[in-house]
């Protein structure tokens, strides 16, 4: 009988990275499995991360395009009700670059945040809360579309309901664990 491994390996980034040999590599596999692979996975890519049994590398390609492309669809709402607005495009991607609108949640709040048991608040849900009531009554007069917002004052109004609306922001995230029965932030 012939031996046999086996690794999945999804790849993270863009064409151009391909090109580059800059890939990002999502591996599910044994770690053996995976050093053995790792010459080839060289070549083509600079990070490659082990991120469980087979098939766990497939699933955290489909949790990373999940908020990759949920994002997109968000920066073009951002910019359409920028411009329509009246502002200038570049202007609003200078200013949002830099805030945690640019920097983004998973490198500015949330690592010093909920995930280190801190939910006293930087920014308050029920600001968030109001603040998005704010942009989506704008987006309205204007006629922008404005999906996600939409989806994430109601994300914000649960977390509301369940007394979490003077905690930090980032404790929504405690809120939709709630809601998947995971139980306590870990």
């Amino acid at each position: 009988a012939r031996k046999c491994r086996m690794i999945d390996a999804p790849v993270g980034r863009l064409a151009q990275n391909a090109i580059e040999g800059t890939l990002l590599f999502m591996i599910g596999g044994l770690k053996s499995d995976l050093e053995y692979a790792r010459p080839i996975l060289n070549v083509l890519g600079d990070k490659i991360v082990h991120c469980g049994p087979v098939g766990m590398g497939t699933r955290m390609k489909v949790v990373n395009n999940y908020q990759s492309t949920a994002l997109n669809v968000l920066t073009a709402e951002t910019l359409t009700f920028a411009e329509a607005s009246g502002l200038d495009i570049n202007l609003a991607i200078e200013v949002m670059r830099e805030t945690t609108a640019g920097r983004g949640h998973m490198n500015a709040t949330y690592p010093n945040q909920v995930l280190s048991g801190n939910i006293e608040p930087g920014f308050m849900i029920d600001l968030a809360h109001k603040d998005l009531g704010l942009a989506l009554e704008t987006t309205a007069k204007l006629h922008t579309p404005a999906f996600l917002g939409a989806a994430a004052r109601q994300a914000y109004s649960i977390a509301q309901s369940n007394g979490m609306g003077r905690n930090d922001w980032t404790a929504l995230f405690m809120t939709l664990r709630k809601l998947a029965g995971l139980g306590p932030t870990k």
